[in-house]
């Protein structure tokens, strides 16, 4: 097994020991100031992430059509507000200081709707739940 990096530090391949490999590449594109990160599996799938001006991932596209795309928002400090996809979408929400408070997860399940929700206690562990 080994790694691979580019001139800019960036892991550009993983090799495992039967020869096969999974790949990062970075591409430029004309119509955005941030690259492009192409993903390449080993398995063959692909994923391809698209990041805003200020680095953040906003969307992932999978090529496999079982795994839902996923999309994703952050506060102007960089905190993940929300993550969504086809199968569900999680809004996050901190305090002041910028600690994670509550994810909230909201999904359909067949006919039904199911929203849960975990939370912070004074320790730092995520004892209170519930389900919807």
């Amino acid at each position: 097994m080994g790694l691979e990096y580019d001139l800019l530090n960036s892991r550009t391949k993983f090799l495992y020991p039967e020869s096969r490999f999974e790949a990062w590449q970075y591409v430029d594109t004309p119509d955005t100031s941030t690259p492009v990160l192409v993903y390449a599996g080993r398995d063959g799938s692909t994923m391809s992430c698209l990041y805003d001006e200020r680095g953040w991932e906003t969307c992932c596209d999978y090529s496999d059509p079982l795994t839902p795309d996923i999309t994703y928002t952050y506060d102007n400090s960089g905190r993940q507000l929300t993550t969504a996809t086809s199968a569900a979408s999680y809004v996050y929400t901190y305090d002041a200081a910028g600690q994670l408070l509550r994810k909230a997860e909201e999904r359909q399940k067949g006919s039904a709707h199911v929203l849960w929700t975990l939370c912070l206690d004074l320790t730092n562990s995520w004892r209170c739940w519930s389900v919807n």
